[in-house]
């Protein structure tokens, strides 16, 4: 059994679980453009699922569900925006993991939360986020710096999905 875990978004952290431990955790930058030049983002997620499927023989994949905040009339144009852009993400996971016949199993992020950090609703963005890299590096993880909480995210959702806090070697 090989899992590969994202959390989806531009910058897309992933985690690989191959063999009863994390084998290879990091970032897929899916930038919009490159050099001045407009990105296809969903070819190369694609692309990318494909490589880490052959490389790892990936046999499932979970990912962070995307949650839209319900009466965030503050940023209700940028948290529209945004869903738009996870769900189009999300859609491409889904089409490859049909093409492939790979199951996948989205995961609510606050359930990942709850697991891992005993999160609550009350608790702001940017608390859940630090909370999530902390209990993420408790058990031993080195996270790149620019891409903390996207990674730690991907390491969450990998280990709420098999109810077990995973450490590292």
């Amino acid at each position: 059994m090989a899992i590969l875990s994202l959390d989806l978004a531009n910058s897309c952290g992933y985690a690989v679980y191959k063999g009863g431990r994390i084998v290879a955790y990091g970032v897929w930058n899916l930038c919009k453009h490159k050099r001045g030049i407009p990105k296809q983002s969903h070819i190369e997620l694609y692309e990318l699922l494909e490589r880490a499927t052959q490389k790892y023989g990936i046999t499932k994949i979970v990912l962070e569900d995307v949650y839209f905040p319900a009466n965030n009339k503050e940023n209700e144009y940028k948290s529209y925006n945004a869903v738009k852009s996870l769900l189009k993400l999300q859609g491409v996971v889904a089409l490859f993991c049909e093409c492939y016949n790979i199951p996948y199993h989205p995961i609510g992020a606050m359930i990942a939360k709850r697991f891992m950090f005993r999160a609550t609703n009350k608790m702001g963005r940017d608390i859940l986020k630090k909370r999530m890299i902390l209990a993420v590096e408790t058990l031993g993880y080195t996270l790149p710096e620019k891409y903390k909480d996207d990674v730690a995210d991907a390491i969450g959702i990998l280990c709420t999905y098999l109810n077990e806090k995973i450490k590292s070697n």
